[in-house]
């Protein structure tokens, strides 16, 4: 079994096509998912069934193409794949999972400033600075807190927004 198969032997001799599918829906996963099970079971001679599986995918998609499921998939930073939900719920997913995604970045940022601010507020302690480092240290400090303020405002409009658009796109 090579390094990347979704699937090892036994488990292309003893899966339920349909059953797969319905896990790979509710995980997101592209159509072309079952491209790369075919690839692996093809190793021992095992053909899929994609009739069941993508019965069965579409039966997965119906629980993760949710609107809380878009926002819970943002707010954790992994990615859409456009076309993975149906025609009739996929611009309401895209929608929020942008929305919340955009939630989630906010916040890496603040946590990034953050932890720049704590390496200068650290190096400040130290009584071996000149003062021409300490100057320049206690300059990048405020900058650093201007850039979390304005981060920090950011981050409740686009809550603000995502919550807004919940309200709204609730189906």
């Amino acid at each position: 079994m090579s390094a990347c198969a979704t699937l090892d032997e036994k488990e292309c001799r003893s899966v339920s096509w349909r059953e797969l599918g319905v896990r790979d829906g509710r995980m997101g996963y592209p159509a072309g998912r079952l491209a790369e099970h075919q690839e692996a079971c093809a190793e021992f001679g095992i053909r899929p069934d994609p009739g069941a599986y993508a019965r069965g995918r579409l039966d997965g998609l119906e629980s993760y193409c949710q609107p809380r499921n878009a926002v819970r998939e943002g707010l954790a930073g992994r990615s859409y794949q456009a076309g993975v939900c149906p025609p009739g719920r996929e611009a309401a997913f895209v929608s929020l999972h942008r929305a919340a995604y955009e939630v989630h970045e906010s916040r890496a940022r603040i946590s990034t400033l953050n932890g720049q601010s704590d390496s200068i507020e650290r190096e400040l302690r130290s009584d071996k600075l000149s003062d021409e480092r300490r100057a320049r240290l206690r300059h990048e400090l405020r900058e650093l807190d201007r850039d979390l303020r304005r981060e920090r405002d950011q981050l409740r409009w686009k809550e603000s927004d995502l919550d807004r658009l919940s309200g709204r796109l609730a189906y």
